[in-house]
């Protein structure tokens, strides 16, 4: 971290507490810390919104410290590819309350903003594969098969989409 002057500092400072106000609004979306549906879920619903709360301040400290040396942020491709990964990753973060916690909430569309959240994810971790490519054939791979996932997730949300105006 040396190196860096006191406006990168601020600035990652700043970029942190964006990603932990994301977090927090987030977390609201997904509906007051459980979810609706007994949606399946690995952990119990309250270990997802821990994750969320330590993983958007560090995606945060990590497109600060990218945008803080904006002489080669563009120029680089594992600037690039991280900066890409932090963007996929708040949108997954995003998708699954979107899907499941908004159902109570009158006057959105559940499946309509998951199916947002996925495109935008999917639309970044293809780049990011390709970025991670010229670092890491194993990271670009495993980044591809989340894409792939981004794309079935997309799938799964324009059948729940359809589903909803069939039944309504």
């Amino acid at each position: 971290m040396r190196g860096y002057s006191t406006d990168d500092f601020r600035t990652i400072r700043a970029g942190a507490a964006l990603m932990l106000g994301a977090a927090i609004v987030s977390s609201f979306i997904g509906g007051g810390g459980r979810f609706s549906d007994d949606a399946p879920l690995l952990l119990d619903s309250y270990w997802f919104y821990i994750f969320q709360l330590l993983a958007f301040p560090l995606l945060g400290i990590a497109a600060g410290i990218i945008y803080s040396d904006t002489r080669i942020a563009l120029e680089n491709a594992k600037y690039k590819g991280i900066l890409c990964f932090c963007c996929m990753t708040v949108m997954a973060f995003l998708e699954l309350p979107m899907l499941f916690g908004t159902r109570e909430i009158v006057g959105i569309n559940s499946p309509a903003a998951a199916l947002f959240a996925a495109l935008f994810a999917a639309a970044t971790a293809l780049p990011t594969a390709l970025w991670f490519a010229k670092l890491s054939k194993v990271a670009a791979a495993i980044v591809f098969v989340y894409f792939i996932y981004e794309v079935y997730f997309v799938m799964a949300c324009i059948i729940l989409q359809i589903n909803s105006i069939i039944v309504v």
